[in-house]
C-alpha cells in the first residue's frame, strides 16, 4: 500500500509540472495569437519612472454588465467536479461566471493612465479594487468547501477510474495555486494603487514617463516597487486562459 501511494505522489507530482509548463505556453500561444501585448516591467531613473516601453498605453479590455443565470443543479459526482474548476480551469460562458467575469469587470480600468491624473478616478479604482477581493473571498470559500466534500466523497467512490481521481487531486491543486495567485494579484493592485494615492501630489504623467517631484525620492521608490510587484503578478494571473486579456 506504501509503494502504491508513493507511486501516485510522484505521478501526480510530475504531471503537476508538466501541466504548469504546458499551461506557461499554453497561455503564451494564447496571448500570441489573441494579439494581446507582454507584460512590460517598470525601469526607475533618478526623477522618473518608465511605465511602458512605447507611447502608447495599455488598452483596458471592455466588460459590460451581464446579466447572471443560475447555473444549472448537478448531482452526479463528475458532473459537480467538472462544476468546481468552472471559470479557472474549464471555460465558462460570462453569463455562468458569476466570480470570475465580475472580478475581471471590476479589475479591468484600475490601471488606466486616469489613476496618475485624476484623483477621484484612482479613488474609484481603488474601491474597485477592494470591490473584487471580496468577490474573490466568497469565490474561494465557495471552491474550498465543495472541494473538501468532493475529496472525501471522490476517496470513497469505488466506481470512479483511477485516472479519473488523479485528475480531480491534480485540478484541486491547481485550484488552490490559483488561489493564491489570484489574491496576490488584486493585493498587488491595491499595493499599487495606494502607492499612487500616497504621492499623487507630487507625480506629474508624461506618458510613458511617471515624473515624480525630486523631493519624493521615497515616494518613487515605493510606487516603483509597488509596480514591479504588480506587473509581476499579472503575468502570473495571465497565464489562466480566462485572465488572459488582463493588462493591469
Amino acid at each position: 500500500m506504501r509503494i502504491f501511494s508513493l507511486i501516485l505522489s510522484v505521478i501526480v507530482l510530475f504531471a503537476g509540472a508538466h501541466d504548469a509548463v504546458a499551461a506557461k505556453a499554453k497561455s503564451e500561444t494564447l496571448s500570441e495569437k489573441a494579439g494581446f501585448e507582454e507584460v512590460v516591467m517598470p525601469e526607475l531613473f533618478s526623477a522618473s519612472i518608465l511605465l511602458d516601453n512605447d507611447g502608447e498605453p495599455p488598452v483596458s479590455p471592455i466588460f459590460a454588465q451581464v446579466p447572471f443565470k443560475r447555473l444549472p443543479e448537478v448531482s452526479g459526482l463528475e458532473d459537480r467536479m467538472d462544476r468546481v474548476i468552472q471559470g479557472v480551469i474549464m471555460d465558462v460562458s460570462p453569463e455562468f461566471d458569476h466570480y470570475g467575469y465580475e472580478i475581471r469587470r471590476y479589475m479591468s480600468k484600475i490601471g488606466d493612465i486616469e489613476i496618475y491624473t485624476d484623483e477621484e478616478f484612482l479613488k474609484d479604482q481603488i474601491r474597485n479594487v477592494r470591490k473584487a477581493r471580496v468577490i474573490a473571498e466568497y469565490w474561494i470559500d465557495r471552491i474550498n468547501k465543495e472541494l473538501d466534500t468532493l475529496e472525501e466523497e471522490v476517496e470513497k467512490a469505488s466506481a470512479l477510474a483511477f485516472s479519473t481521481k488523479t485528475e480531480f487531486k491534480m485540478n484541486a491543486r491547481r485550484l488552490k495555486t490559483f488561489q493564491i495567485v489570484l489574491k496576490s494579484w488584486i493585493n498587488a493592485n491595491e499595493d499599487f494603487l495606494m502607492a499612487v494615492f500616497n504621492n499623487f501630489p507630487e507625480i506629474e504623467l508624461v506618458y510613458p514617463e511617471l515624473i515624480v517631484n525630486a523631493t519624493a525620492s521615497s515616494g518613487r521608490v515605493d510606487i516603483y516597487n509597488a509596480l514591479v510587484a504588480r506587473q509581476t503578478k499579472l503575468k502570473e494571473i495571465r497565464q489562466y486562459e480566462q485572465f488572459i486579456m488582463m493588462v493591469y
